[in-house]
């Protein structure tokens, strides 16, 4: 197993490209944590014109964050990307707005795990102040399963 050093850019971890790369850096990894930080450019394809992130951007944010902790994983075990697909969302709620030029931190911590899928716990915050959290279920196609990204059968 080989050591990745971070904080590193995400794009090292993560399956998207721009524009759906929404992660900037992976700061912190553990076993089941991982803290993101993101900027919010006024471009970004999910602001609008008053310079506001639309508030469903949070969970692709939260999603995204649990994706390149799972990628620094499989990369420090030298193994391909995982596929993983976002398949619920629970009681996730929004307590502020992100703006263009805001930097987010998103933390996500995977609270348990039952086959393939994983129970993830988000937030999301800005200097200190939590503008959302809530909690998602993701189904994690493991490098088991897989052999060069094809399904077994």
């Amino acid at each position: 197993m080989k050591s990745i050093a971070l904080p590193a850019p995400a794009e090292n971890f993560l399956p998207h490209s721009a524009p759906m790369a929404y992660i900037d850096r992976l700061l912190e990894g553990d076993d089941v944590r991982g803290l993101c930080e993101t900027r919010i450019d006024p471009g970004h394809m999910l602001v609008d014109e008053a310079g506001r992130l639309d508030r469903a951007a949070f969970i692709e944010l939260a999603a995204q964050g649990f994706a390149a902790l799972k990628g620094w994983h499989y990369l420090c075990r030298e193994k391909p990307y995982a596929i993983g697909y976002l398949v619920g969302v629970q009681g996730f709620e929004c307590f502020g707005d992100a703006h263009a030029g805001d930097v987010l931190l998103i933390e996500t911590v995977e609270a348990g795990v039952f086959d393939s899928f994983s129970v993830v716990e988000a937030a999301i915050t800005r200097d200190g102040e939590t503008l959302c959290q809530g909690k998602l279920k993701l189904y994690i196609v493991d490098d088991e399963e897989t052999d060069a990204g094809e399904l077994e059968t």
